[in-house]
């Protein structure tokens, strides 16, 4: 997979890619990247090398997931490794991985809406393994 190139935002910082992963929906090839404003950004690829974006003024985002080792309910184990923001609507996005290295992005509410476990109870789609 081609990385793209670094871009600058209409708001005139640099972008730079640091990852790339997938929308764990879509399927959608994305583009994470990061501002001198230390902020992750994530856009998918086809809107990131048209016109990448990274806000010069944006809210301090407040996440609730914390990165770390997490189950999924279907029963496969990811790292939250970043927290993330979509440059258009300011959703907060957690980037994941599994073992074998794929590379997931959803946003954090998806990730801790509840669903049906196995066992029949429902939980967040992840629960963390940490404690």
């Amino acid at each position: 997979m081609a990385f793209p190139p670094s871009g600058i935002s209409r708001e005139g910082l640099p972008c730079v890619p640091v990852a790339q992963g997938s929308d764990s929906e879509s399927k959608e090839v994305m583009v994470i990247y990061t501002s001198r404003t230390g902020i992750y950004w994530v856009l998918a690829l086809d809107d990131f090398e048209m016109e990448p974006r990274a806000p010069l003024t944006a809210p301090e985002p407040t996440f609730s997931v914390a990165l770390g080792k997490y189950r999924h309910f279907k029963g496969n184990e990811y790292a939250a490794v970043v927290r993330a923001r979509d440059p258009r609507t300011l959703a907060n996005l957690i980037v994941y991985q599994n073992k074998e290295g794929d590379v997931w992005v959803r946003s954090e509410a998806m990730w801790l809406e509840e669903v049906e476990w196995p066992d029949g109870v429902r939980r967040a789609r992840f629960i963390s393994l940490e404690n």
